[in-house]
């Protein structure tokens, strides 16, 4: 679909029925939330990210700070209102905005672990240590 035909169908759903805006709503709902399209985002961030995000409450685009990856939805802390976002569903969240580099975190972060990595080895510790 271009740009104009989604123009289009934006202008004419005031004309719509309530059924209709209502089963549309649905439609959209279950294709939002399906699994694999929420795997697809949550596999491009991270705690402490920087994103930009959809503010539901105004309609507004808003910059913030991921503080909670849950499995359909996310925490997020708005920078410049400094208030916390709990339950924003995935789809709110502007892809486009990420840039490269975070992504190339994202990966070395989700990288098989290795020795070197993780810091201490099995040798490093003793019966009746504390860790």
């Amino acid at each position: 679909m271009d740009a104009q035909q989604l123009a289009n169908l934006v202008a004419a759903l005031p004309q719509a029925t309530s059924l209709d805006l209502y089963r549309l709503e649905f439609a959209i709902r279950a294709l939002r939330n399906e699994p694999r399209r929420i795997l697809e985002i949550r596999r491009r961030l991270h705690l402490g990210m920087t994103v930009r995000f959809f503010n539901p409450n105004d309609g507004s685009y808003r910059n913030g700070r991921i503080v909670e990856l849950r499995d359909r939805d996310l925490a997020i802390y708005d920078l410049q209102h400094g208030r916390r976002f709990n339950g924003l569903p995935y789809a709110a969240l502007d892809l486009q905005s990420v840039e490269e580099s975070e992504v190339e975190i994202l990966d070395a972060d989700h990288a098989a672990p290795t020795r070197k990595t993780k810091g201490h080895t099995r040798d490093d510790f003793r019966t009746g240590d504390t860790v």
